[in-house]
């Protein structure tokens, strides 16, 4: 029976990562001693994306970590100062290092700069985002309603009899008494 060798040292999980998709990968008992993370691309998905994503996991989570690598960063700043700015988050942590990262094309390491930011929910968090949904359904609402409005005038404007002058009426061609339109045109025999 061959000896196995073990290392003293503890196991550390990497904490969650949420996906392109939205779905993170979430241990119940790392949940409180990681944030979920979102990893922000330069290219791959746009700024409001990573916005609405980490709106969704603040009010899951009550905090979350955004992460970037090189150029992306930019990105990642910018998602961090939009939610700052809607006073949804307060930054709890920034933390920046050089991330070595080997290619499998490349015969050495490539150094990056990576950033990680923790954001926390402000004390007006659920309040404003209640807030945000509200006017987004009113928003459809009245969409949906000058949609309907214009299929309605559509429709009453193909009924409508042209004027002498070509144009059709701005009443679509009803009497005003309610009764039903004379066609001003002799029958053909």
């Amino acid at each position: 029976m061959a000896a196995v060798a073990s290392s003293t040292e503890p196991k550390v999980d990497p904490p969650p990562v949420a996906t392109a998709e939205g779905k993170e990968a979430i241990d119940p008992a790392d949940a409180k001693a990681h944030p979920p993370r979102i990893q922000v691309s330069l290219d791959k998905k746009p700024l409001y994306f990573y916005v609405n994503l980490a709106k969704k996991l603040m009010q899951q989570h009550g905090e979350v970590k955004l992460s970037a690598l090189g150029f992306a960063m930019s990105n990642m700043v910018s998602v961090a100062e939009i939610l700052k700015k809607e006073k949804l988050v307060l930054e709890k942590q920034l933390m920046t290092s050089i991330d070595m990262l080997t290619d499998r094309g490349r015969p050495r390491a490539v150094r990056k700069p990576k950033m990680e930011i923790v954001l926390v929910k402000s004390a007006e968090f659920d309040a404003i985002v209640e807030e945000q949904a509200k006017a987004l359904a009113e928003k459809k609402e009245r969409e949906a309603n000058a949609e309907k409005e214009s299929k309605d005038t559509a429709v009453e404007g193909k009924d409508a009899k042209p004027t002498d002058d070509g144009s059709k009426p701005a009443d679509g061609g009803k009497p005003a008494d309610g009764s039903k339109p004379v066609d001003p045109t002799p029958p053909s025999t």
